[in-house]
This record gives structure tokens, C-alpha cells and sequence, in this order.
């Protein structure tokens, strides 16, 4: 049932809804395009009791068409208008929202050829009016604003990719009690607990908090602020280098995670580290089975700290897409977890493109 639920999500099929939905009855009020007009439609037939139909049809398109535009100021969505048309009505958008959009067009393109042809001058406006009014909503409900603020505080995402490192601890600065950095594995379970906050710990673990650093810090941390919302975790290991502390990682965090937030770990590779294309092509592989499971881009969460170049790079471009989610650990003392927002718009600005 999850994966039904997620296809549907994916598909949008709520947005393909709402825009039928809010179509359908002003197409509804419109005339018969016959050779020998017999009467309007449903809602045109029920109206035409009380008021002037094409009156009322036109006077609400022109009324939304105003308030969309007013909208379309305001959001300032980064579109380009004429790309938009080119997609909805060459089918380039996959989903049943997009279908959804591109049978309204074409059938109110149809409509228009009919009224103008048959004289019916009104009805063709209002279909005119509607043609537009469906891309402008279309635009908006698919675009993000361009006047946009960062959000810092990263969302809690279903899906987690990262890279691991090969394991290693070091006394914390300034710290005199080197005895207790022997352990990077039982070291990573006190972070986790102590991101959770769930018990108390044992003094062995207060100790190591106080006197140890290990590099499996960041990706504990990272997995223990999203439980209880992510699903799977996918980490990127390295040929004879991270790969061989793979089990023992997820042991650790499975044995540190109450079962009932406890996520799904997939490993990512083997991939040679200063390789780019080949940690890409892995991670590209990855993406693939994720998405056939009906997850989304909006599901996934990528942590591009630590890890070589390449991997960064890598993970970066994997990342250059509306609704993927990149985080990071900051240089300073705090080490805060924030997001960043990667796209494909700046790409764009950066080489003098097209907003679209």
C-alpha cells in the first residue's frame, strides 16, 4: 500500500485532480460547438435560466486570468513561459498532472478551431482565457518561486545518501584522557544515543563524549536527526577502503536505533573514491531502484560531508534537481547540520542560459 501511495505522490495525481477539477465546470458552461448550435452545456444550460452565459463565462475567465497573473508577479516562478507550453502540449512532463494538463489544452484548442469556425465568437474567447489560465496554473503549482529563502534547518527526508569514510578516533584538543579513544564504533553508539536522547548513558560513554572525536560522527548525527521520518539509508562505500567497515556501521547504528525508527541500509558501490564517473554512474544506479519503488525527489536527502572531492562533486550533481536536498556539517565548532539549495536554475544563470 506505501508504494501505491508513493506512485501516486509521484505521479501527482492530487495535482491532476484539482486542476481538472477547477477546468471542468467553467468548460461546462460553455455552447455547443455544432454545425447547428443546439444550446449550451451542462452548467451553460442551468445558468442560462437566470443569467446571460456568455456574460458570466467570460467575466470569470477574465477574473482568474487576472488573479493568476497577479499571482504569477507576486511568486515570480522560475519558468519561462513559452518552454511551458512546449512541454504540456509535447507531453514532456510524465505524470498525470502533466497529462491532465495536456488533454485540457489540446481539447480547448479544439474548441477554439470549432467556435471560431461556427461564429461563436464569446465561447471562443472564454476558451482562449481558459487555455492560459490552465498553463498559468500549471506554472505554479510545478514552479518554485524565484524570491525564495534558504531554509537552514534542513526538512526530515524518507530517503539519505551519504558517503563513509574508513573509521578513525583521535583525543578531542586539549584532552588528557587518550585511554578512552580506543573505540570508534562504541564511540558512534553514544552519539546516537545522545542524539536521542532515550536513556541515560554509562560513564564509559559520557567519557568518550567528553574526551573523543571520530569521523563516523557526522553520518550518526545525520541519520539520528531524521529518524522517525526516513525509510532508507544509502551509503556510498569505497573499493578496499570504507566497504570493509560497511557491516560493522550499520550494526552499530542498528543496535543504537529503537526498532520502530530503525531504517532500511542499502550500500551504494563498491567505487574507487577519486573516480567521479563511476561514483556517479553508482549513484545514478541507486536513484534507479529508489525511484521504482515510487519515491520521489522530494524524498531524498543528500549529506555531501565528509568525503574526497570526487565524492562531493559527485554527490553535488546527483543533488542538481528541484526537491533533492543537500546537507552539510559546518566548519566551526557547532558542526550545525543546515541546508543548502542546489539546482539547476543557478547552473543555468552561471553559464547565461534559459530560466526555465
Amino acid at each position: 500500500m506505501s508504494v501505491i501511495l508513493r506512485w501516486l505522490k509521484r505521479l501527482e495525481v492530487r495535482k491532476g485532480l484539482i486542476l481538472l477539477i477547477s477546468s471542468l465546470p467553467l468548460m461546462l458552461m460553455l455552447k455547443r460547438a455544432d454545425p447547428e448550435p443546439s444550446g449550451y452545456m451542462l452548467l451553460g444550460e442551468i445558468i442560462e435560466k437566470y443569467l446571460p452565459v456568455p456574460w458570466i463565462s467570460i467575466m470569470l475567465n477574465i477574473l482568474i486570468f487576472l488573479i493568476l497573473i497577479g499571482l504569477m508577479y507576486s511568486k515570480k516562478p522560475d519558468t519561462n513561459f513559452r518552454k511551458m507550453i512546449r512541454d504540456v502540449l509535447g507531453g514532456n512532463i510524465g505524470t498525470v498532472f502533466g497529462l491532465t494538463a495536456l488533454i485540457l489544452e489540446l481539447v480547448l484548442i479544439g474548441w477554439i478551431t470549432d467556435y471560431l469556425r461556427e461564429g461563436i465568437y464569446w465561447a471562443a474567447a472564454s476558451s482562449a482565457l481558459m487555455f492560459f489560465n490552465i498553463l498559468m496554473l500549471f506554472m505554479l503549482m510545478t514552479s518554485v518561486p524565484r524570491g525564495r529563502h534558504v531554509k537552514r534547518v534542513p526538512e526530515k527526508k524518507k530517503i539519505l545518501i551519504f558517503a563513509l569514510s574508513i573509521p578513525k578516533i583521535n583525543p578531542k584538543s586539549g584532552s588528557h584522557s587518550k585511554q578512552y579513544c580506543n573505540d570508534y564504533w562504541e564511540l558512534m553508539r553514544c552519539i546516537i544515543l545522545e542524539k536521542l536522547s532515550k536513556q541515560n548513558h554509562d560513564e564509559n560513554c559520557k567519557n568518550m563524549l567528553k574526551n573523543c572525536n571520530t569521523n563516523l560522527e557526522l553520518p550518526a548525527r545525520y541519520i539520528a536527526y531524521h529518524l522517525g521520518t526516513v525509510e532508507k539509508v544509502l551509503i556510498l562505500v569505497s573499493k578496499n577502503g570504507s566497504d570493509r567497515y560497511y557491516k560493522d556501521f550499520v550494526c552499530t547504528l542498528k543496535g543504537a536505533i529503537p526498532r520502530k525508527d530503525s531504517p532500511t541500509f542499502q550500500m551504494i558501490g563498491p567505487a574507487d573514491f577519486n573516480n567521479y564517473q563511476e561514483i556517479l554512474d553508482c549513484i545514478k544506479n541507486a536513484l534507479k531502484k529508489i525511484f521504482q519503488e515510487g519515491y520521489t525527489d522530494r524524498d531524498i536527502s543528500f549529506m555531501i560531508s565528509p568525503g574526497t572531492s570526487a565524492v562531493t562533486a559527485a554527490l553535488i550533481i546527483s543533488a542538481v534537481r528541484d526537491g533533492r536536498q543537500v546537507e552539510y556539517f559546518t566548519q566551526d565548532e557547532k558542526k550545525e547540520l543546515i541546508s543548502i539549495d542546489v539546482n539547476i536554475l543557478d547552473v543555468r544563470r552561471l553559464f547565461g542560459g534559459d530560466i526555465d
